[in-house]
């Protein structure tokens, strides 16, 4: 399977992802406001996310949605990628 670009970007204030591969840890990442991250990554795979209102991104040019379905409390989302 070929990698794909994921680009996340934090619009308004401080958040955290952590990307999983095989339910194996392989980056965390902390944003500030304004900040943007970007990575090859292939499926399957998975993106935790915090304060997940505050983040926007795309992977293969196509929306994540970080806003529905979060926790509301701690504004965390779980997102599997695992179909093309």
């Amino acid at each position: 399977r070929r990698q794909r670009q994921m680009c996340i970007r934090d619009s308004t204030s401080s958040s955290w992802i952590e990307i999983y591969v095989n339910n194996e840890l392989i980056e965390a990442q902390q944003f500030k406001a304004g900040d943007t991250y970007s990575r090859k990554v292939q499926i399957p795979f998975k993106i935790v996310v915090g304060n997940a209102d505050s983040l926007k991104g795309t992977y293969n040019g196509e929306m994540i949605d970080f806003s529905t379905d979060n926790d509301s409390l701690y504004g965390v989302k779980t997102v599997l990628f695992d179909d093309e």
